[in-house]
């Protein structure tokens, strides 16, 4: 019941969709996502009414849609299906897809229109010195890390480093070659 609630409390916010949804007055439609069944009859302000009646169509939002719909993100076609009459339920789901949520509406008449304004004000203001303190801190970050030119540089010197360790690698070799061979020679050397 409290879930009937809470989706009239949305459909009130957007006029425009409850008057859409007026025409489809009597249909029983269902509503499923995750372990929430909502069933209910569309009444003729477009609203939905508890009933106990079989739905002639069934929504159906997968578990990832809901958090994309609260984040105010449209959900893709394959966040959702449709159940029982098809034709009913993509009517229904196409005018859906233009309800909104704006909780400032709520929020003014909960806590009054200057409450809200003054939390507005002072929620912009703190918004702007975080973008200042962000620009501070990204420029600070900026100037701290190399340059793209001086990575390049590093990276040379990195790759020099490594072709000039492998050359003495080669010539210690090569020495203890020699001395080998050196050695090797002054056992069959004759005085």
């Amino acid at each position: 019941m409290l879930s009937i609630h809470l989706i009239n409390h949305l459909l009130q916010q957007n006029p425009e969709v409850c008057q859409q949804l007026s025409g489809y007055n009597g249909i029983v439609i269902a509503i499923k996502t995750g372990s929430l069944n909502i069933v209910g009859r569309i009444n003729q302000h477009g609203l939905l009414d508890s009933t106990r009646k079989p739905a002639s169509t069934t929504l159906i939002l997968h578990d990832d849609a809901l958090p994309k719909i609260l984040q105010g993100q449209f959900p893709t076609l394959n966040d959702l299906a449709i159940e029982g009459d098809m034709e009913l339920g993509i009517g229904i789901m196409m005018r859906c897809a233009q309800l909104r949520y704006t909780p400032q509406q709520d929020l003014r008449r909960i806590f009054g229109d200057e409450t809200v304004e003054r939390v507005v004000q002072k929620t912009e203001k703190i918004g702007r010195i975080l973008y200042v303190l962000g620009q501070t801190l990204m420029f600070q970050a900026a100037s701290i890390a190399p340059s793209r030119e001086q990575q390049q540089l590093a990276d040379q010197l990195a790759a020099c480093t490594d072709a000039l360790n492998a050359v003495q690698n080669q010539l210690e070799q090569a020495n203890r070659r020699l001395d080998e061979m050196e050695r090797q020679l002054k056992m069959y050397d004759v005085d």
